[in-house]
């Protein structure tokens, strides 16, 4: 019964670390979504807006998006 058990377990163990790295890689993805709508939301609105090698990090405890080079600017009205 208690080699059982262990193996129950590392089952439950397993299958856990398995939801919440599906969950992980799902925000990240909608983390990305999301810095991808906000850009061009702001480039329909008239902002400049240069975004590169955006990459989404942190696992397995945070989400963070990192840029290589961001700048955002608007030209002045006249």
């Amino acid at each position: 019964m208690g080699r059982t058990r262990i193996v129950a377990a590392a089952i439950v163990v397993a299958l856990a670390a398995a939801a919440y790295t599906a969950w992980w890689l799902h925000a990240a993805g909608a983390l990305r979504d999301g810095i991808d709508a906000w850009v061009r939301d702001h480039r329909a609105q008239g902002w400049h807006v240069e975004l590169e090698n955006v990459n989404v990090r942190g696992f397995p405890l945070r989400l963070q998006a990192v840029a290589s080079r961001f700048a955002i600017g608007r030209d002045l009205p006249a």
